[in-house]
């Protein structure tokens, strides 16, 4: 998800026509709460027999989720800013940037081989992969302003952001014979950066 959430007072005069401050409380306020749900299953199942039996079998799964742009920050920004303003306002003041951003990820992968013959070689894998990465930028400012209230001015930036990711990856191999040899391997890998 590449998104640019702002909120955004800029180059303005906040006051009323007669020059004194209006009534009530000025807010700018930015929330950004993309999610991504990612789930990914594979499956697989290899039966051999005959005088010499094999059976392979190979299940894969791979899931990338990213929100936000690692080489350019101004992507993936919740943003919320009084910028060359000013304002005069007879109430609170407040700047909140908030981003509750999530990435659920599910990767599954199962793998099964059944070998039977006077030699039986029976070989199963299986992987889960998923790579979920949150670039979250959170901003609230107040930059080259003046701003006058009565009561509160308060510039808030809260990053609540969660990564969720759960991988599994099963292999069954049985093999039979007057010789036999199974081979079962499983892998399962998430990566998640923040």
């Amino acid at each position: 998800i590449l998104g640019v959430t702002e909120s955004v007072i800029e180059g303005s005069i906040i006051k009323n026509s007669d020059d004194t401050a209006i009534d009530g409380a000025v807010t700018v306020d930015a929330k950004s709460d993309a999610t991504i749900v990612a789930d990914v299953a594979s499956a697989s199942l290899a039966i051999g027999a005959g005088a010499v039996g094999v059976a392979v079998s190979v299940s894969v799964v791979v899931a990338e989720n990213v929100i936000g742009d690692e080489m350019d920050p101004t992507i993936g920004v919740t943003r919320a800013t009084i910028t060359d303003s000013s304002v005069n306002s007879d109430g609170v003041v407040t700047v909140k940037a908030l981003a509750e951003n999530e990435i659920d990820a599910l990767g599954l992968a199962a793998s099964g081989s059944v070998a039977v013959g006077s030699a039986g070689i029976a070989i199963a894998a299986a992987a889960a992969l998923t790579d979920n990465v949150l670039y979250d930028v959170v901003e609230a400012t107040i930059v080259n302003s003046v701003v006058t209230a009565s009561g509160n001015v308060s510039v808030m930036a809260e990053n609540e952001s969660v990564i969720d990711s759960l991988n599994l990856a099963a292999t069954l191999s049985v093999s039979g014979g007057a010789v036999g040899a199974s081979v079962g391997v499983s892998v399962s890998l998430s990566n998640n950066e923040f």
